[in-house]
């Protein structure tokens, strides 16, 4: 996680959040940010 700008890449991301990071990354811009990272209702 780049803890400057609270954005995942696709490359950084480990475990269970590479495997369902296209589900994660709502605005499919291949960052997840804090807000998706966190928010409850897909």
């Amino acid at each position: 996680m780049d803890t400057n700008n609270w954005e995942n890449s696709k490359s950084e991301a480990k475990s269970k959040l590479k495997e369902n990071f296209a589900e994660r990354d709502r605005n499919k811009d291949d960052y997840i940010t804090e807000d998706e990272l966190t928010r409850r209702n897909r």
